[in-house]
């Protein structure tokens, strides 16, 4: 998996936050993401907030107690792809631990299964 993928570490109330590709900000607001079966919306500031049952779910344990995951992003084709997303959730290894959200992840714990967005097949996954 050489995509390029996002650690997202939760926040305080289990959520985790991520700016699509890393570079989202007020001006995608509104933009749809597919994460799983669940059609999100990036938010004012840039970020779509990933559900505490999926970080619950697919997240691994850091050193601080909160949950962990990698995102990897893909766009539709075109030149309004940039408002529907889709999201893969991949559990991380013990390598990131102690990583911040943002941190670019390269490897995964590929033990665990990953959240793939129901359209995963109509999407181009660049390397």
């Amino acid at each position: 998996m050489a995509r390029l993928s996002f650690l997202v570490v939760a926040r305080s109330d289990g959520r985790g936050g991520v700016r699509p590709f890393g570079n989202y900000g007020a001006r995608q607001a509104g933009a749809k993401v597919w994460i799983g079966d669940r059609r999100l919306t990036v938010g004012r500031d840039g970020r779509v907030n990933i559900p505490k049952a999926i970080m619950n779910e697919y997240g691994s344990v850091g050193a601080d107690g909160r949950k962990r995951v990698a995102v990897t992003f893909s766009s539709s084709p075109g030149l309004t792809g940039w408002k529907d997303l889709s999201a893969m959730v991949i559990p991380t290894g013990p390598e990131y631990d102690e990583g911040v959200t943002g941190d670019l992840v390269t490897t995964f714990d590929l033990s665990m299964p990953m959240l793939e967005p129901e359209d995963v097949n109509d999407r181009s996954w660049s390397p």
